[in-house]
C-alpha cells in the first residue's frame, strides 16, 4: 500500500479543514516497515499499560529507537476545543525535536520517553506523562504549557540520558562488550610484552650465558626507570633495559604493567625456561610417535661443576625420512652401580612419555669410543709411540706455563701448539702433524731457550732437545701421521648423528683395508725418505749409508793413559743405513699389527646382525633375503605376529625387483616409503636398522654444553635448571622456531599456574 510525505514547503495555514480526506492512510507514506492500518482510537480512551500502543497495533510511529521520530508534515486535522478550530503545528518539530506526531491517533508522543520510559505507579498512569507515552496527548490549546513542563521533568531529561547512552553503546558495543574488548586489548598488550621477554630469555639460553647478576642488587626497585648504568644486573635485565631502549612500544608497555607484576622475577625466569624446555620435549616426544615410532637410547656420563655425576640422555628415531638425534636431558646420579642408572633411566623416559617398550638398542659406548680404545692400545703395546706421545705432551706443557714462551713458539711456527686431548687420543693427529711440519721451528726455538738465563728453563729446554733431535722421531712422527690421516676420517665420520650402522660398518672395512696396504716396504721406504729430509732440514744426524756396520772404539785423550776407565762412553756403535731403516721399519710394522688386530677384535664383523646389513646391500646376492630379515624381525616382540612376518616375506620377493637400483640404506628407504603402505612391514624392518646408533657422540657433545652452562660462578645451578637450558641451547632447531613466535611459549606459561596478568585470549 503506497504511502506518502507532504513536501516541508507545504505551510500550516494551507491545511484545509477536509478532515476525511487527510485521515485516509493510502494516501500517507509512513519511513515504518509495515502496511497494516487499524480504526482511529479516541484520545480519552483509557490505556494503562505502556504495551498497550503495541496491543492496539498502532503502527505508524517507531517501534524500536533505531530509527528517529516520525515527524510527518501533512494537513492535520483540526478539532474544536473551547469553541475554536485547532490542530498540531508542524513548527513543534524544531522547537521540540522530541515530538513524534501519530497520524492515526491524532495525538502527540515523547520520542524519548516512549522508548526509555519511567517507573509508573497506577496513580500516575492517567497523568500527563502517561499520556505523552501510551496513550497520546491531543490537547492543542494546552500543548505549549505541556512540553515545556514536560521538557524539565527528570523522566524526561533521564530518558534523554538513557536514550544518548544507547546511541553511544550502539556505534562503541555494549558495556558488556566494552569491557570484554578491552580485556582482550590488555591481553595482546601482555603477550606482546611477555613475547619479548621470552626472547630474551630464549637468546640468553642458546648463548649459553648466564642471566642472573651474581650478586643481588635491587637497584631496579629503587630506580625503575634505571636511570643508572653504573650497575650490572645481569645479562636479562641489562636486554631488557636496551630493548626499552631501541623499541619504545615495548618501553611504554613494560612501564605500564602493575609493580609486582613485571615478570622479570627469578621464579619467572625458571618458568619461562621450564615452559619452553617443555614445549621441545614435547616436540620431540611427538615427532618419535609420529615418525618410526621407535627409538634408541644414547647414554654416557660425566660430572659436571659441582662434583654431581650427570647420566646424559639421547635417543635416535627416524622423523619425514631422517635420521634424527636429540638430547632429552641429564639425569642426576646419587649411585653409580647398574641398577640405579636402570631404575633411574626408566623414570625418566615415563616423565618424559617415551614408551620404553618402543627402545630397540642403546648405545652407551659408541664405536668412536672403541676407535679410540684401539689407539690407546697402541700406546700401551708399541713402547715407542707412548714416549713419542708424551715427549710431544712436555714440549706443548713448556711454551704453555709462559707468555714469552707460547709467543716465541707463535713467531717462528705462526700457529699455536695443538692441545693432546687425554680423553680422545685420536685427536693428536692435530698435534702429530703440527709437530712434523713444524720440526725445524720447534727445534729451533728450543736451542734459543737452551742459552736462557734462567737456570730451570734452560735445564727443561736441553732435557727436550736431548729427546726430541733424534731421527728415530722423526720417522716415527711421520708413520704416525700417515696412519692417523686415514684413521682421522673415520673417526670424524663415526661422530655424525646422520651415520648409520651399514655406512658405519664400510667405513671400518675400508680403514682396516687402507691400514693392512700400508704394511709394505713400498709404503715404508717413502716415508722413510720424508724423514731424512726432515732431519736433514733440522740438522739431524741420520743413519750412515755404509752397508755395515762397525764398533770401532774412539781413541781416548793421552791424558787419561794413566788411569783405569770404567766408562763405556767412548765406545760408540755406527749402524749402518740398512740396519737403522730396518729397525724403524718393525716398529712401523708393529703399529699397523697391533691396530689391525684391535679393531678386529673390537670391530667383529661375525653375527646375525651383519648378516642383516649385507641383505639390505642391493649388490649383495642376498639383496632382501626374507629368510634373513624375518629371523631379524623376531627378535622385536612387536614383529613377530605371524601376519607381520607374512607380509614382510611378499614384500621382500616383489622389492628384489623393484629396490634393485637403490644405492645406499637411506634411498632404499626412501623408495619403500614411496610406495606408502604397500611395503609397510619392509618400511619398519629398515626403519629399526636406521635407528640403531652407531656412536655416543651425541651424549659426548651434550657434556660440552654442559660445561659451558654450568661454570665456576653458576656452579650452585639445580638440575632441573641444567636440564632446560641445555636442551634449549643443544635443540637450537627447536628453540629456533620458539625465539621467531613464542605464542606456544606464552600459553604453556599461562596454564603452568596462576598469573596476575591475563595472558589467555
Amino acid at each position: 500500500m503506497k504511502r506518502f510525505l507532504i513536501p516541508n514547503k507545504l505551510k500550516s495555514n494551507d491545511v484545509t479543514e477536509n478532515v476525511s480526506s487527510v485521515l485516509d492512510p493510502s494516501k500517507i507514506y509512513f519511513p515504518c516497515t509495515s502496511t497494516t492500518v487499524v480504526e482511529s482510537i479516541k484520545p480519552d480512551s483509557k490505556q494503562t499499560n505502556s504495551d498497550e500502543l503495541l496491543k492496539l497495533n498502532v503502527l505508524d510511529l517507531r517501534s524500536t529507537c533505531d530509527e528517529s521520530a516520525v515527524q510527518p508534515v501533512i494537513n492535520f486535522p483540526r478539532t474544536v476545543i473551547s469553541g475554536k478550530h485547532r490542530c498540531f503545528q508542524s513548527s513543534w518539530y524544531s522547537k521540540y525535536p522530541w515530538l513524534e506526531y501519530s497520524i492515526t491517533l491524532n495525538a502527540v508522543f515523547c520520542y524519548y520517553c516512549r522508548h526509555f520510559p519511567p517507573h509508573l505507579t497506577v496513580s500516575e498512569s492517567h497523568t500527563e506523562k502517561d499520556a505523552l507515552i501510551n496513550r497520546g496527548y491531543s490537547d492543542w490549546k494546552n500543548i505549549s504549557n505541556l512540553t515545556k513542563k514536560h521538557k524539565n521533568t527528570s523522566s524526561h531529561k533521564n530518558a534523554v540520558i538513557k536514550y544518548n547512552s544507547w546511541l553511544s553503546t550502539k556505534k562503541t558495543g555494549s558495556v558488556s562488550s566494552q569491557i570484554n574488548q578491552q580485556v582482550k586489548d590488555q591481553i595482546i598488550n601482555n603477550r606482546e610484552t611477555l613475547t619479548s621477554i621470552i626472547r630474551c630469555i630464549l637468546y640468553c639460553s642458546r648463548q649459553d650465558i648466564g642471566i642472573r647478576e651474581h650478586k643481588k642488587i635491587n637497584s631496579t626497585e629503587d630506580n625503575p626507570n634505571w636511570p643508572c648504568h653504573d650497575v650490572n644486573e645481569g645479562n636479562f635485565l641489562e636486554m631488557i633495559k636496551l630493548l626499552s631502549l631501541e623499541n619504545e612500544n615495548f618501553k611504554t608497555n613494560f612501564k605500564s604493567l602493575p609493580k609486582n607484576s613485571k615478570y622479570t622475577s627469578p621464579d619467572i625466569q625458571n618458568d619461562l625456561i621450564k615452559a619452553a624446555s617443555n614445549l621441545t620435549l614435547c616436540k620431540i616426544v611427538k615427532e618419535v610417535n609420529l615418525g618410526s615410532n621407535i627409538f634408541s637410547l644414547i647414554v654416557d656420563e660425566a660430572r659436571d661443576e659441582s662434583k654431581i655425576e650427570q647420566m646424559s640422555v639421547c635417543i635416535r628415531y627416524v622423523y619425514d625420512s631422517k635420521i634424527k638425534e636429540r638430547f632429552l636431558g641429564f639425569i642426576e646420579l646419587n649411585e653409580l652401580n647398574a641398577q640405579a642408572l636402570c631404575n633411574g633411566l626408566i623414570l625418566f623416559l615415563n616423565n618424559t612419555g617415551l614408551d620404553i617398550g618402543k627402545c630397540v638398542s642403546q648405545s652407551y659406548d659408541g664405536a668412536s669410543v672403541m676407535l679410540n680404545l684401539v689407539l690407546v692400545n697402541v700406546t700401551q703395546n708399541v713402547q715407542e709411540v707412548g714416549e713419542i706421545i708424551g715427549l710431544l705432551e712436555a714440549v706443548f706443557a713448556f711454551q704453555s706455563v709462559s707468555t714469552l714462551r707460547h709467543y716465541a713458539f707463535f713467531q717462528e711456527t705462526n700457529f699455536k701448539i695443538p692441545h693432546c686431548c687425554d680423553t680422545r687420543w685420536v685427536s693428536k693427529y692435530k698435534s702429530i702433524q703440527f709437530f712434523k711440519t713444524h720440526f725445524s721451528s720447534i727445534l729451533k726455538v728450543l736451542n734459543t731457550f737452551k742459552e736462557s738465563s734462567k737456570k730451570r728453563e734452560a735445564a727443561e729446554a736441553k732435557g727436550l732437545i736431548l729427546q726430541f733431535a733424534k731421527f728415530e722421531v722423526t720417522v716415527i712422527l711421520v708413520c704416525l701421521n700417515e696412519i692417523l690421516n686415514i684413521v682421522s676420517c673415520l673417526s670424524i665420520n663415526l661422530q655424525s648423528s646422520t651415520l648409520n650402522i651399514g655406512q658405519c660398518n664400510m667405513l671400518i672395512k675400508a680403514t682396516k683395508k687402507q691400514i693392512s696396504d700400508l704394511r709394505e716396504e713400498k709404503k715404508f721406504y717413502e716415508l722413510y725418505e720424508q724423514s731424512l729430509i726432515i732431519a736433514q732440514n733440522a740438522n739431524i744426524s741420520t743413519p750412515s749409508n755404509n752397508d755395515v756396520s762397525s764398533n770401532r772404539m774412539s781413541q781416548g785423550s793421552s791424558r787419561m793413559t794413566d788411569y783405569y776407565i770404567t766408562s763405556t762412553t767412548d765406545k760408540r756403535r755406527i749402524f749402518s743405513n740398512h740396519e737403522k731403516k730396518t729397525e724403524l721399519k718393525i716398529i712401523f710394522y708393529n703399529i699397523l699389527d697391533v691396530i689391525c688386530v684391535e679393531m678386529n677384535r673390537r670391530f667383529d664383523e661375525n653375527g646375525e646382525f651383519y648378516a642383516v646389513l649385507g641383505v639390505l646391500d642391493q649388490t649383495s646376492k642376498e639383496f632382501l633375503d626374507c629368510e634373513t630379515l624375518c629371523k631379524f624381525a623376531k627378535t622385536f616382540p612387536f614383529y613377530r605376529s605371524d601376519e607381520f612376518l607374512i607380509k614382510l616375506k611378499y614384500q621382500c620377493a616383489l622389492g628384489k625387483t623393484l629396490f634393485s637400483s637403490s644405492s645406499g640404506l637411506f634411498e632404499l628407504l626412501n623408495e619403500v616409503q614411496s610406495y606408502k603402505v604397500g611395503f609397510e612391514e619392509l618400511k619398519k624392518v629398515i626403519e629399526l636398522i636406521v635407528v640403531i646408533p652407531v656412536s655416543s657422540a651425541s651424549a659426548e657433545r651434550s657434556f660440552s654444553t654442559m660445561r659451558r652452562v654450568k661454570t665456576y660462578l653458576r656452579s650452585t645451578m639445580k638440575s632441573s635448571r641444567l636440564n632446560n637450558f641445555t636442551l634449549l641451547s643443544i635443540e637450537r632447531e627447536i628453540s629456533g622456531q620458539f625465539m621467531d613466535n613464542p605464542s606456544a611459549v606464552i600459553d604453556e606459561f599461562a596454564v603452568m599456574k596462576k598469573r596476575r596478568l591475563e595472558f589467555l585470549l
